[in-house]
């Protein structure tokens, strides 16, 4: 049975040592067609001639696409896989045998597990802000996201994982003309963003890691929404579950292997040797209550302040989809500036517990940037920001330049102690750009490249 090429996909999602998620949709599928669709996939070790197969059913409820959860891998060793789909009667997925009968696509990708070693330097490809304008359906202004997209694939160095940190999408692109609010609307614009072909090349070979922000339901969300848009919510984030979450550690894995289809919450946690991540979702939890308001809920505050005063890595990332400091002077009420008891009580207790390196990696602002935050009466305490944005700006809107933000001052003041901040970065970068981060022995570097790849600024951060 011939497979067919994936129509998204393949995309590399969360890999360890031992397993890793692969990402792919099938054709489209006619209402009357009753049969039952697989993806299927094969793999070995490069010095290995003998393919190993495994399947998994494509759901219809989720736009024809499947997760292929792969376990028993060893650890830092590079796979070779091929990936298809087909059409199959149950007469045929009864049959034993019925892997033999594959005739595979000719395209091979290669993955490489983790190593899971503390003393190993760690490498990221780190973006935001994918503006691409959909009219009739189909992606405008794809040259600019095709080229910094290259840019990224011709990068030499070894990379540990790709982390888009929010807007992979702009759902919202033309609301004031025909708002996107379906459910197709939605899937419509993750299969155009998603099947250009050098984000595609990328992705197939690089662990992607996503978190939503605004745009992927609707600008500033929740701070305008009505009753009315409960529908548009509810198909955003089915979505975005199926193309961005289902890849990522947000969705557990049960006993018997199996992939859980809905995740508990969108925020997750993920490890390489001394470097871990949080990655946060700090836009459907909201708050906007003034008795209480939050950017995240309680739960998720809770967690990220147990495993910040818990974690034994060495460097620990946190990615918030909006800026953490420092601020906008005008951020609408919709970045941390907006709920700064919440931000007090995590830099606090970051100060308290005596937590070292900890790096807040943002997008959202259009505009690059690193930053180091002391405090006035603890010298032990720094953290650090590093934001990356945009990989392809609005065309009608320009980039906002470094008189937009509150730079080099005082971020709060707390029992007569001041949180202050500096750039650590020579100049803000309001180009398309997209950020290299690197971590080693004694230092985080910084590289932020333009959309041909060349090099706009480096940064080198001394680790504590």
């Amino acid at each position: 049975m011939q497979l067919q090429k994936p129509t998204v996909g393949p995309i590399l999602g969360h890999v360890t040592p031992h397993e890793a998620r692969i990402f792919l949709r099938g054709g489209n599928q006619l209402a009357k067609d009753k049969s039952v669709r697989i993806a299927a996939i094969r793999f070995r070790e490069n010095n290995n001639t003998l393919w190993k197969v495994r399947t998994e059913t494509i759901l219809r409820d989720r736009d024809n696409t499947a997760v292929i959860h792969l376990s028993g891998l060893s650890a830092d060793t590079i796979y070779t896989f091929q990936m298809g789909w087909c059409n199959a009667s149950k007469e045929f997925l009864a049959d034993p045998d019925l892997t033999d009968s594959f005739i595979w696509p000719k395209k091979k990708f290669k993955l490489q597990t983790q190593n899971g070693k503390n003393d190993s330097s760690r490498s990221y490809l780190i973006g935001s802000c994918r503006y691409l304008n959909f009219t009739g359906g189909f992606p405008l202004h794809t040259a600019n996201n095709s080229t910094i997209f290259k840019a990224m694939v011709r990068q030499k160095i070894k990379t540990d994982a790709l982390v888009m940190v929010g807007d992979q999408i702009y759902a919202d692109d033309m609301n004031r003309v025909v708002p996107d609010t379906s459910l197709n609307d939605f899937l419509i614009k993750y299969r155009g963003s998603f099947s250009e072909k050098n984000i595609r090349k990328l992705m197939a070979k690089t662990p992607t890691y996503m978190i939503l922000d605004d745009h992927e339901i609707e600008d500033n969300w929740p701070a305008n929404k009505s009753d009315a848009d409960l529908a548009l919510f509810n198909n955003a984030m089915h979505a975005y579950e199926i193309y961005q979450s289902s890849h990522s550690p947000a969705h557990t894995l049960s006993a018997d292997g199996t992939l859980a289809k809905r995740p508990d919450h969108y925020w997750y946690k993920f490890s390489h040797g001394a470097v871990e991540w949080f990655v946060l979702d700090t836009r459907t939890q909201r708050n906007l209550a003034p008795e209480d308001r939050r950017i995240l809920d309680v739960e998720q505050e809770t967690a990220l302040l147990e495993w910040l005063a818990s974690s034994v890595a060495k460097v620990k990332f946190v990615v918030t989809s909006v800026m953490f400091y420092p601020d906008l002077k005008e951020d609408g009420g919709d970045s941390w500036k907006s709920f700064t008891e919440q931000r007090n009580r995590i830099l606090e207790s970051i100060r308290l517990n005596k937590v070292k390196n900890v790096f807040f990696i943002a997008g959202d602002v259009h505009a690059s940037m690193t930053s180091k935050l002391t405090h006035s009466k603890d010298q032990d305490f720094a953290v650090h920001t590093i934001v990356s944005s945009p990989l392809n700006c609005i065309p009608i809107y320009g980039p906002p330049t470094a008189e937009a933000f509150m730079l080099d001052q005082t971020l709060s003041t707390i029992d007569d102690a001041t949180f202050a901040h500096t750039l650590s970065c020579t100049k803000i970068i309001s180009t398309d750009n997209f950020a290299r981060v690197t971590v080693d022995e004694n230092n985080v570097s910084v590289s932020f490249f333009n959309k041909k790849g060349a090099l706009l600024e480096a940064v080198n951060i001394p680790l504590a």
